[in-house]
């Protein structure tokens, strides 16, 4: 019997003409039926990204779900919601925890598994395709299987910053077999996703649709024409829905800044920086989630059911925080009510004295909003800024971080950062960032991996919560799931 590539597809839509996006809920697809035409590897490759919107990873836990509870930024309403609370203690070996970053471990090395099935299948197939859409492919998948290897990094192995780089981490999957990949290094693992990074960005380099189609990203910011996404049924219509060549140099710099290379991390933030491609919007009641300004963004028409479950005023897992904490945060005593993002993203449900983010939640039916951040610009103009400030170089931090605050507060704001305030022995830069980390990325799962990538001993989070490492010391690494270390080639 053949093998058979089973791939879990809902609906995807980025073009409504678009016939081969109109698939089945849930396929099982022979070998000769799914990779005899160039529309089967189209499939399989759209499929892997709608597996990535699973809620066991960036549907909802390693982005709005557990990854927030992790960085104390939100605070579950109800006292019954058992696995969060036990995440917001750091009670990983809870029976309430466990299922959460278990099902996160298992569902990203499923995704990682039907990335390089397919990319066994379509070795040797470059007659099939039309020119650049072989390399795409190829290109597409290792990004993605680098993307994933690093959250999975980051959140089950110490970081650069706590350990040294011979600790055992995490199996680097880079080919299709049965039977599990061996436990790698942290710097072995480093050392592939850069890898695979790095050839994807050299093939992109010359078939991504930015540098062989015109206009690709002007008015439609990032959008390929629509008469030429046609002519594939819509397959290169959306790059920053995709891996394209700025998303893998934007992850590139977000890797070597958390290596504390910081002159790689700033030459690659300014990629995507300087492409001029992706605009620091002002975010507005119809977008609060910016879509102009994020440079990879997953699509998903299940996104306002799901958030719902965590931010609707009926839902058992409520997450809010604290009104008072949110203008502490956004400087409502220095800015006034100017900030864009506290403006747009965010309400009271009822009478409660706490408030909901609405970056999901709000978007209905309008399937076309259903968007989950992966990168976004403003993230390379905060990695620009401090890997700037960490090589010396002060006045380019400072224009970094200034021009994404001119362009969210809505004013010039009177106290910008200048060149004076490093005369002040009581200023921290660093703070300054954290700032910017906490207002731009809440709901996004960022904030965690920040305090890890300082290997911060104390932290507050956004729901005005200290944590302090010595009363929690295994905060920054989850534990392996017990499965993996006894049927796997896990220590």
């Amino acid at each position: 019997m053949k093998k058979i590539f089973i791939i879990i597809l809902t609906t995807l839509l980025i073009v409504s003409c678009n016939e081969w996006f109109d698939v089945r809920p849930s396929s099982e697809i022979t070998d000769s039926e799914m990779f005899s035409k160039e529309q089967g590897f189209y499939r399989a490759l759209i499929g892997t990204y709608i597996g990535m919107t699973n809620g066991s990873i960036y549907g909802r836990e390693l982005t709005y779900g557990a990854i927030e509870i992790l960085s104390q930024s939100f605070t579950p309403v109800s006292s019954t919601d058992t696995k969060y609370t036990s995440l917001l203690e750091y009670k990983y070996n809870d029976d309430f925890a466990k299922p959460v970053y278990e099902s996160t471990f298992a569902q990203a090395y499923t995704v990682i598994a039907n990335i390089n099935y397919l990319l066994a299948n379509v070795e040797g197939q470059e007659s099939m395709f039309p020119e650049h859409y072989y390399e795409m492919i190829v290109a597409e998948m290792k990004a993605l299987r680098a993307y994933l290897h690093f959250d999975l990094l980051r959140l089950f192995a110490p970081s650069p910053t706590a350990a040294d780089k011979n600790v055992k981490a995490i199996p680097y999957a880079d080919s299709y077999i049965r039977g599990g990949h061996k436990q790698l290094t942290l710097g072995e693992v480093l050392s592939n996703i850069k890898e695979d990074l790095i050839e994807a960005s050299n093939i992109l380099k010359i078939h991504d649709p930015y540098f062989y189609m015109e206009d690709v990203g002007e008015e439609s910011s990032a959008y390929v024409p629509i008469n030429q996404a046609l002519k594939d049924g819509g397959f290169s219509y959306s790059r920053r829905s995709r891996m394209n060549y700025y998303a893998i140099n934007a992850l590139l710099a977000r890797i070597y800044l958390y290596e504390g290379d910081y002159q790689n991390a700033l030459d690659k933030a300014k990629i995507p920086i300087e492409s001029e491609l992706f605009p620091i919007e002002s975010f507005t009641s119809t977008d609060a989630i910016g879509r102009k300004g994020l440079v990879f963004f997953l699509y998903d028409v299940n996104l306002s059911v799901k958030s719902a479950e965590v931010f609707s005023q009926s839902s058992r897992h409520r997450f809010s925080i604290p009104d008072y904490y949110l203008s502490y945060l956004f400087e409502e005593d220095v800015y006034e009510l100017t900030d864009f993002r506290r403006i747009h993203q965010f309400s009271s449900r009822d009478l409660e004295m706490a408030v909901f983010l609405n970056k999901y939640f709000y978007f209905g039916t309008n399937s076309s909003l259903a968007t989950i951040p992966m990168i976004r610009i403003s993230e390379m103009y905060y990695i620009a800024s401090e890997a700037a400030f960490k090589l010396g170089y002060q006045a380019e931090a400072l224009d970094y971080i200034n021009f994404v605050r001119k362009k969210l507060i809505g004013k010039t704001p009177e106290n910008e950062l200048s060149i004076e305030n490093f005369s002040n022995p009581n200023f921290n830069f660093e703070k300054e960032i954290e700032k910017e980390y906490k207002k731009e990325f809440l709901g996004e799962g960022q904030l965690f991996y920040y305090f890890k990538r300082l290997n911060r001993t104390v932290f507050t989070g956004i729901n005005g919560r200290e944590v302090k490492i010595s009363d929690y010391p295994n905060v920054y690494v989850l534990p392996i799931p017990e499965r993996e270390i006894e049927y796997g080639q896990i220590k």
